[in-house]
């Protein structure tokens, strides 16, 4: 009898601990589920950083594109003030070279301030499209930031848990 009551106390000790057991084993699947998720969580937010590098990395291709265009703009509006000064030049040598160079120097006023006029627009949009590409990139490292941080702090209470209940 002894030994019955033995064997069932350890047998009764032996379930308590499987039981036990199965519910650590729960609890932590519980917690790594948690975590998988909040990785995926992390992993989709790095990606957003990056689709947003991406459009940093497309805005200042297109800026560069319309720096490009302003020196192209620059040249014309050098290249046009030249043909101006030759038109004045060749205006002193005749009347009717005076007449056309004026129409020439018309032509060129308004080509000038039609240049500059772009020129102040484009100044305004590569600034626009920098300050764009600024505040997205400073709001998505923002975001970044504040799910590692979420992360980080999930991460610490569920090892707290698993170590309350290992224990």
């Amino acid at each position: 009898r002894a030994r019955r009551r033995e064997q069932r106390r350890r047998d009764d000790a032996v379930a308590a601990t499987e039981r036990s057991l199965n519910d650590q084993r729960l609890q932590l699947a519980v917690v790594v589920e948690k975590l998988q998720a909040r990785e995926a969580d992390v992993k989709s937010r790095e990606e957003a950083v990056f689709e947003a590098g991406r459009a940093v990395a497309v805005a200042e291709a297109a800026m560069s594109k319309k720096v490009e265009r302003l020196g192209d703009a620059d040249q014309r509006l050098a290249k046009a003030k030249e043909d101006l000064e030759s038109a004045r030049r060749d205006a002193s040598e005749a009347l009717d070279a005076a007449e056309e160079a004026r129409r020439k120097e018309e032509d060129t006023v308004k080509t000038l301030k039609h240049l500059e006029t772009e020129i102040e627009r484009a100044k305004k949009r590569l600034k626009d499209a920098v300050s764009a590409a600024e505040d997205a990139e400073a709001v998505f490292e923002h975001r970044a930031a504040e799910a590692e941080k979420q992360f980080e702090s999930r991460a610490r209470v569920a090892e707290a848990r698993h170590r309350a209940c290992a224990t």
